[in-house]
C-alpha cells in the first residue's frame, strides 16, 4: 500500500510538471528579477514591460531555475482609499454664494479633497475650503476652480476641490457660479508606495496657444493624473490635453482648466490615459502666455506579486500578443494568506530579446492575410462586369 501511495505521488508530481511546463519560444522579450526569496516579491512595472506586453501584462510568465513557473498575481489595494460619503448639513446660499457645512465624522482620518454633487451644467465656479474642529473657528484651507464646460468636442467637468492634507472634522465650502450643493465625497491621495511619478522629457511646441508635449519614453505608459503648474503669480485658463503612442496620431484625453489662485492647491486632471506622449494645449486668450510651465504625471502603482519560495534566478518572459492570461490558484487566494506585511521590493534587470524566439506560424487564411489583394481583385471584378455589361447594352442597341 505505501508503495502503491508513493507511486501516486510521483505520477501526480510528473503530471503537475507537465503541466507547468512552458514553451518559451513564443516569447519574443527576457529579463531577469532578484532577488528570488522565501519570502513574496513586490515588482512595479517600468517602460519596457508596458511598451511591449499585453495589456494587464496577460502574457507575463516567470520561470524559477528549474524551468518551472512561478505564479504571480497584480498586489492587491490598500484597504481604506475608497472615496466616502459625508454628510452635508446647512446648505443654501449665503450673499450670493452656495455654502454647505460637511461633517466627516467622529473618527479622525487625513484627507485632501472633496467632489461635490452639483446640479448645474455650463458653469465655471469657485470653491473656498476652510476646516474646523469646533464649528466655532475656521481655518482657510484653499480656493479651487470647478467647472462644467459643454460647447466643446469633449465635454469637461470637474468638481474635485483639492486642499493641504487635513484631518479637520467639518468642512466650510463657499461656492459661486452655482446653485446649490447637494452631496459631496471625501477622499485622500494615495499614499507614497501606491502612486508612482512618471518621468519624461517636456518640449514646447508652440507659444500662443502654449502648447506642450511630455515624452515618456515608451508606448503605453499609465498615467492617472496630470498636473499643470505655472511660474505665473495667477491664472485661469482653458486647456486640452491628448495622447499619442507616435507622436502622429493624437487621442482627445480631456477638456479641463488650469488655474492658480490666492491660496489654493493645484487640482489634478483625471487621465487614465495609456501613452508615451501627452500634449497639453493651454488657450491665453488675450494673456500673456504662462510662464515657466511644468507637467507632473502620476499613476496609481500597479505592482505584481510573486510568489515566494521559489529557487533563482527567476526569469521573466513577454511579447507574446496571442499568450492567453495565465490562471494561478495564487491570484484567488484570500488577501490573508498572500503574506504582504514580509514581501519583499524586487529588482528587474535590464531588458533583452529571448534568445529561443520564433515567431508563431501565421494560421490566418489568404484573405486575412492579404486585403489588399482582394479588394484589389473584387474591384477589378466589378470593372470587368461593369464594362462586360456596356458592351452588352451596345450590341443590343
Amino acid at each position: 500500500m505505501r508503495a502503491l501511495l508513493v507511486a501516486v505521488t510521483a505520477a501526480l508530481a510528473v503530471a503537475a510538471a507537465a503541466t507547468a511546463a512552458l514553451d518559451t519560444t513564443t516569447f519574443r522579450y527576457e529579463r531577469t528579477l532578484a532577488p528570488a526569496s522565501s519570502r513574496p516579491i513586490r515588482v512595479e512595472p517600468d517602460g519596457p514591460m508596458y511598451a511591449h506586453s499585453r495589456v494587464g501584462f496577460a502574457d507575463l510568465r516567470i520561470l524559477d531555475a528549474k524551468g518551472t513557473q512561478v505564479p504571480w498575481r497584480t498586489f492587491p489595494a490598500r484597504s481604506g482609499s475608497a472615496p466616502q460619503p459625508v454628510r452635508v448639513l446647512n446648505a443654501g446660499r449665503q450673499k450670493g454664494a452656495a455654502v454647505a457645512l460637511l461633517d466627516l465624522g467622529a473618527v479622525r482620518r487625513v484627507h485632501d479633497r472633496v467632489e461635490l454633487d452639483v446640479p448645474d451644467v455650463g458653469f465655471v465656479g469657485r470653491v473656498q475650503v476652510s476646516g474646523s474642529d469646533s464649528r466655532r473657528t475656521f481655518t482657510r484651507l484653499a480656493t479651487s476652480v470647478i467647472y462644467d464646460v459643454r460647447n466643446a468636442a469633449v465635454p469637461a467637468r470637474s468638481t474635485t476641490v483639492v486642499y493641504p492634507p487635513s484631518d479637520f472634522r467639518y468642512l466650510f465650502l463657499r461656492a459661486t457660479g452655482i446653485s446649490r450643493i447637494d452631496g459631496a465625497t471625501i477622499a485622500a491621495a494615495p499614499k507614497p508606495a501606491q502612486r508612482i511619478a512618471r518621468r519624461g522629457t517636456l518640449r514646447r511646441v508652440s507659444t500662443n496657444p502654449t502648447r506642450l508635449v511630455l515624452d515618456l519614453g515608451y508606448r503605453n505608459i499609465s498615467v492617472d493624473e496630470l498636473f499643470v503648474v505655472a511660474a505665473t503669480s495667477r491664472y485661469d485658463r482653458d486647456a486640452t490635453v491628448a495622447g499619442s503612442n507616435d507622436g502622429r496620431n493624437w487621442i482627445d484625453l480631456a477638456r479641463t482648466r488650469v488655474f492658480k489662485l490666492t491660496g489654493s492647491v493645484s487640482s489634478p486632471i483625471d487621465l487614465r490615459a495609456r501613452h508615451r506622449y501627452l500634449r497639453v494645449t493651454i488657450f491665453n486668450g488675450d494673456d500673456e502666455p504662462l510662464r515657466g510651465v511644468r507637467l507632473r504625471a502620476f499613476a496609481a502603482s500597479r505592482a505584481l506579486l510573486v510568489e515566494g519560495g521559489h529557487p533563482g534566478p527567476l526569469r521573466l518572459l513577454y511579447g507574446d500578443p496571442q499568450a492567453s492570461p495565465p490562471s494561478y490558484d495564487f491570484a484567488r487566494l484570500p488577501v490573508a494568506e498572500l503574506g504582504l506585511a514580509r514581501a519583499r521590493p524586487g529588482r528587474l534587470g535590464p531588458e533583452a530579446a529571448n534568445p529561443s524566439f520564433e515567431p508563431r506560424a501565421d494560421t490566418r487564411s489568404f484573405t486575412a492575410k492579404h486585403p489588399a489583394v482582394v479588394t484589389a481583385a473584387l474591384v477589378l471584378a466589378a470593372a470587368v462586369v461593369a464594362v462586360g455589361g456596356f458592351l452588352a447594352l451596345r450590341q443590343r442597341a
